[in-house]
């Protein structure tokens, strides 16, 4: 067993120093010259040993493309929109604006209804499809979707 250990230590430290006298001449072997300013190119194409040696690997998946120009959109025609729903008066609805109170630079409105009181700022919805769009100390803009701004006032 002794006799096989010996063998392989024999054949690593040889490999091992073939391995260094290649590495040895490598870093030892003359570079080879490089392309001057005064060759005409005319004159490096026709000699090989003067054409400068690429360092760099290929590309393993390819060359990156440039992005694709988008492409223009199509011109659209524009349909012609049905006109705006006209919304009834809040009022007809059985809202009534209550109160408005100011709370550190926010507006809240209080608004009273037959089916109960609510309070909401701008950005909340008063009903589904109705969204409080500003809040003023006299009144309450509601704006339906696709129709126009309506106020509901203090009653008189």
């Amino acid at each position: 067993m002794r006799l096989l250990a010996y063998i392989t230590l024999l054949v690593a430290l040889g490999s091992a120093g073939w391995a260094a006298q290649l590495l040895w001449e490598e870093l030892h072997a003359e570079p080879k010259p490089q392309i001057r300013r005064s060759v005409s190119p005319e004159q490096a194409a026709k000699s090989p040993e003067l054409q400068p040696v690429s360092r760099q690997w290929p590309a393993l998946f390819g060359e990156p493309r440039p992005p694709a120009a988008p492409e223009p959109p199509a011109p659209q025609r524009e349909e012609p929109q049905p006109p705006p729903k006209v919304m009834p008066p809040l009022e007809s609805l059985g809202y009534t604006l209550t109160g408005v109170v100011e709370l550190s630079g926010v507006i809240w409105a209080m608004i009273s209804h037959p089916s109960g009181d609510m309070v909401l700022r701008e950005g909340d919805a008063l009903i589904e499809g109705m969204t409080v769009t500003r809040i003023t100390k006299t009144a309450l803009w509601v704006k339906s979707e696709g129709g126009e701004e309506v106020s509901l006032g203090f009653p008189q």
